[in-house]
């Protein structure tokens, strides 16, 4: 049953009767209560609340109920009250439904104020002059900006595509990337404010080059200028086969210009040819060195080499003064400077001559037993010298030798000494 239309406080009255299913007659029921749901939701706002008997009235029940904000009622929902009795052992339902209405606007006060028709007027003329000013400043600021598309030709430049477009100045603090091609009147400064980073760094596509200098009518396309204390003009690094620089030279120019004023006089035209007799007047040296120099021929280097060979030496070589850091060939000759080491069977036993084995033998017999005899292995053939040259004790219980290192003093190993009451009271030596 609907109820019809309440506000936020109002009072909504729910009445209930009830009668014995057999006779119709009033009867009071064993239990009976009410709930009240919101909307089409299955959340009670108001849980089962047991109903009033009205004026002690059998089977007559009312209950008053305050739509109150604080009780969770809202302006514009709907709510429904469901009714349960037990009546006679006879379980029975009813409902009742009721809407909040959205509370009136007050139209004769603003903010809790009463107005007037002139205070309004007032309001009104207020805010009117307050757009008016926002407005003007607003055109102030947009009667600069141009009036075509964003990104056109005179338009704002957007994060996407733009047209082509110059700039007077253009100061770039952080990474830029550009994609198209970009001309510089005036020139281009870049100072790299990150500690050992490159001030520029250009890569090339396919055969194209990363950079290309191209010089005006007397000056350079490109000029490079070394550090004040240590770096260099310029510093160049090439793959395996393909070289650092690579400088060709076109009708009277030069590939690559330099300091030449430290060359040879025959050198100074802007290229070293192969041709060594620049070099040196003697053909014949001249010759060689060229061959040596592109491997074309295998020449002798008779002047000594004060520097460093990186490279491999396939022919003889005189004489090594300096330190050699490794051989990894064979050495057929002498060496007459000392080696540092000899890997692990780098020694072939053939290749010992019978002085050499006779020198080793003759140093071991007689190098001093202190050099060796604090190292020496149980049983060893130096056990057998030390018994036979160094001081022997046997002790009061005539059951251990004990013989000494060469100091006289330090054991160096133990015999146990077993003994019999025959003739020879001495039977056996075992070393410990």
């Amino acid at each position: 049953m609907y109820l019809g239309e309440y506000r936020i406080d109002d009072y909504v009255t729910l009445i209930a009767t009830t009668h014995r299913f057999s006779s119709g007659a009033a009867y009071a029921p064993t239990a009976i209560t009410y709930r009240v749901y919101e909307d089409a939701t299955d959340v009670e706002i108001v849980a089962d609340t047991a109903m009033t008997n009205f004026d002690t009235e059998t089977g007559f029940y009312l209950n008053r109920i305050q739509c109150t904000a604080a009780l969770g009622y809202e302006a514009g929902k709907t709510y429904t009250a469901l009714i349960k009795a037990t009546v006679d052992s006879v379980a029975a339902i009813t409902a009742y439904t009721w809407r909040i209405l959205t509370p009136p606007v007050n139209v004769t006060q603003v903010a809790g104020t009463a107005q007037t028709a002139g205070d309004l007027a007032a309001m009104i003329t207020t805010v009117d002059d307050f757009v008016d000013t926002e407005i003007t400043a607003i055109k102030t600021k947009t009667d600069f900006l141009p009036s075509v598309t964003a990104g056109a030709a005179g338009g704002l430049m957007i994060a996407g595509s733009n047209a082509a477009t110059t700039f007077a100045t253009l100061t770039v603090t952080g990474a830029s990337i550009f994609t198209g091609n970009v001309s510089y009147a005036a020139g281009i400064t870049i100072t790299q404010s990150t500690v050992n980073g490159h001030g520029i760094s250009i890569t090339g596509n396919g055969i194209g080059h990363g950079v290309k200098f191209i010089g005006g009518d007397t000056g350079s396309g490109a000029h490079f200028v070394g550090g004040a204390t240590s770096g260099h003009a310029v510093n160049t690094e090439a793959a395996s086969g393909y070289s650092g620089f690579n400088g060709v030279g076109v009708g009277g120019g030069y590939g690559f210009r330099g300091s030449m004023e430290f060359l040879p006089a025959a050198l100074i035209g802007g290229r070293i040819n192969a041709d060594a007799t620049a070099i040196s007047g003697d053909s014949v040296a001249a010759d060689r060195l060229e061959t040596m120099l592109d491997g074309t021929g295998g020449n002798t280097l008779s002047a000594a080499i004060t520097g460093n060979i990186t490279g491999n030496l396939s022919g003889s070589v005189g004489s090594v003064t300096g330190a050699v850091g490794s051989v990894t060939g064979d050495v057929g000759g002498n060496v007459t400077g000392s080696v540092g080491s000899i890997a692990s069977n780098g020694i072939n036993n053939n290749s010992l001559h019978s002085n050499a084995c006779s020198k080793i033998t003759d140093s071991g017999i007689q190098r001093g037993a202190s050099n060796w005899e604090n190292n020496s292995d149980d049983r060893s053939l130096g056990w057998a010298i030390s018994k036979l040259v160094n001081k022997i004790d046997l002790n009061a219980a005539g059951d251990t030798l004990t013989i000494r290192k060469s100091n006289d003093s330090t054991a160096l190993f133990t015999q146990s000494v077993t003994t019999s009451g025959g003739a020879a009271p001495v039977v056996s030596l075992d070393t410990a």
